[in-house]
């Protein structure tokens, strides 16, 4: 067993115990060698902790982060978050597909770097409202260029990471609006387009 391979050495083991009511209860055992005054070893002292609540608490902490992993893994919008340096620290699947890279590639580099020119103001702005705590979330519209050179206009909603009251990261979702853009600037186009025109124009459905 266990203890009996530890041949007097200092040991420390976690198990669990079935009381009579049929309740589990969890162990953590520290044994220590006392020596005689010789300095054998000829007996061991040891202290008994009981730390079911402690383990059922880490228990119920990773079965919420699990619950997170799957959400954010099968989450159809993008989702990423970032440090204070604004670098990218993780991304979802939908957000490789969406920035056409893998995280491979995307993490560890700057989210400008993937900035459309026009955009680039809008997105330091508001990093630097979250960053210097003048607001804990903003939603702005950006447009970024994927590897290929493709151009996509996102939606973003973002929202500050606080450690004791402390900016130290952010973490954001992101919507792919490109086609919606597209198509109310088809809309506008043609509504001007109908406004020239000298004659009245009818459109029957």
């Amino acid at each position: 067993c266990y203890l009996s391979s530890r041949r007097g050495a200092e040991y420390e083991v976690t198990y669990r115990i079935v009381r009579p009511n049929g309740e589990i209860r969890w162990i953590r055992d520290r044994g220590f060698p006392v020596p005689d005054s010789t300095g054998r070893i000829y007996r061991m002292a040891g202290i008994a902790e009981d730390i079911t609540e402690r383990v059922l608490a880490t228990q119920r902490v990773e079965a919420a982060e699990r619950h997170y992993r799957r959400l954010i893994t099968t989450s159809p919008y993008a989702v990423y978050t970032m440090d204070v340096n604004g670098v990218f620290t993780e991304l979802n699947p939908a957000a490789e597909e969406l920035l056409g890279a893998p995280a491979s590639v995307l993490l560890g580099r700057s989210f400008m770097e993937i900035i459309a020119p026009e955009s680039r103001d809008v997105a330091a702005d508001a990093f630097q409202q979250m960053l210097t705590g003048e607001t804990d979330d903003v939603s702005v519209k950006i447009v970024v260029l994927t590897p290929a050179g493709e151009r996509r206009v996102l939606s973003v909603a973002a929202t500050t990471m606080r450690d004791r009251g402390v900016v130290e990261g952010i973490h954001g979702i992101a919507r792919d609006i490109t086609q919606e853009v597209e198509q109310d600037q088809r809309i506008r186009m043609l509504a001007e387009a109908l406004d020239r025109l000298p004659d009245a124009v009818c459109i029957e459905r």
